[in-house]
């Protein structure tokens, strides 16, 4: 009964750790986009154009127009958000499997 329960344990804790990782990764691939367009256009306007220190400014206010203009013309970051809380859900769901128990997450 005891070894069941250890069993149960572990597969709760690699199903959480699967899940955290994925949705971590999810965000974070996202991120790391942004972050990457931010230094390869910085570089850019400050070799060629503008100078270091006008082009570090100037390209990170031109990635956040584009993710400005992103949202307003698309529902994209709503959807990426519903797959962030979709994955999060199922990876409650799993455990709640290997427990038994019926558990959802709270609305709020």
């Amino acid at each position: 009964m005891r070894c069941e329960s250890s069993v149960t344990q572990l597969l709760k804790f690699l199903v959480v750790s699967f899940f955290t990782f994925t949705v971590f990764v999810w965000y974070g691939g996202f991120l790391m986009l942004l972050l990457g367009l931010w230094v390869g256009l910085s570089e850019f306007l400050g070799e060629h154009i503008l100078g270091a220190a006008l082009g570090i400014p100037v390209s990170f206010l031109l990635v956040a127009w584009f993710c400005g203009y992103i949202a307003d013309k698309t529902r994209f970051f709503v959807v990426f958000q519903d797959v962030g809380q979709g994955l999060i859900g199922l990876g409650v769901r799993c455990v709640a499997g290997l427990s038994g128990k019926d558990q959802r997450p709270s609305a709020g």
